[in-house]
């Protein structure tokens, strides 16, 4: 028993410096270089409120890019009522929208950019876990 609570310790410790890794790409996003972007697919299940199809398309130095990254930590299969002041203001304009893109990888972009809320719900939410795991290895190994 002590084994497994111990490799579901590591399992939220990994998800943890894997969540703490997106968030500080996508403080790093801030700093790329902006182009306009179109809303190309966009496509919300009306009973979940969850996004099923998103992409854009956007131009740099003459080459057409298309991506379905909002931003990292983002993932595309999420309610919209989790996030939904971050995608409102990136998709205010729609299908206008501002695509910051990596200078030297210019096929990789991202709409939300900067740590963001769901960005520090899920670090503490793994953190918690991963903190009452311990606690509960320490009870089963003094049972």
């Amino acid at each position: 028993m002590t084994i497994i609570l111990i490799l579901i310790q590591i399992i939220f410790v990994a998800l943890i410096i894997y969540e703490v890794i997106e968030a500080a790409k996508s403080i790093s996003a801030h700093k790329w270089p902006v182009v306009d972007g179109k809303l190309h697919r966009w496509n919300i299940d009306d009973i979940t409120r969850t996004i099923n199809t998103f992409a854009y398309k956007y131009e740099v130095k003459g080459k057409e890019y298309e991506s379905n990254r909002i931003g990292y930590g983002f993932p595309l299969k999420m309610s919209i009522l989790y996030v939904n002041k971050a995608l409102d203001k990136v998709l205010s304009k729609a299908p206008e929208l501002t695509v910051y893109f990596k200078p030297t990888e210019p096929d990789v972009s991202v709409l939300i950019v900067g740590l963001k809320l769901y960005h520090v719900i899920k670090i503490v939410s793994y953190a918690f876990a991963a903190i009452c795991l311990y606690i509960m290895t320490i009870i089963v190994n003094q049972s």
